[in-house]
């Protein structure tokens, strides 16, 4: 899939009311991965990986158990969970082998419609984000 990933993301900021994110004269560019930068909170990773733009956020180290305790409340937000901007069944979880917990997922055609489509696919990813987060850290 062709297209100006950085250029969407640049307009999709500005929709949000945050131009100020990118210094001044600042461009974004389709090679390399653009990352949101959060304070507190895990940042927000958007690329286009294998010609697919994904959205990822590494959610930080946690141990099998905790995931096991967990596991009834991560279901129903998985299940609970119907945004028209991912594929069926994302965001997902993915538990690499250092115990790191990524939330990831494949933008949809409508969220790649326009910057304010796109903004609210970034939003939405951050609300799900945050949700998930909540639970982590108790």
């Amino acid at each position: 899939m062709q297209m100006d990933l950085a250029s969407l993301v640049t307009d999709a900021i500005k929709t949000m009311g945050k131009p100020d994110l990118f210094p001044q004269g600042h461009q974004l560019n389709n090679h390399s991965t653009i990352t949101l930068e959060l304070e507190e909170l895990p940042d927000i990773h958007i690329a286009m990986v294998n010609d697919l733009p994904i959205i990822w956020a590494n959610l930080g180290y946690v141990e099998f158990n905790v995931i096991r305790q967990l596991s009834e409340p991560l279901l129903a937000c998985i299940i609970s969970n119907h945004l028209p901007f991912f594929y069926p069944g994302q965001p997902a979880y993915f538990l690499n082998d250092e115990n790191i917990l990524e939330l990831r997922a494949n933008f949809s055609t409508t969220a790649l419609e326009d910057p304010t489509q796109f903004a609210e696919a970034i939003d939405n990813f951050f609300q799900y984000m945050l949700n998930i987060n909540k639970l982590l850290i108790g």
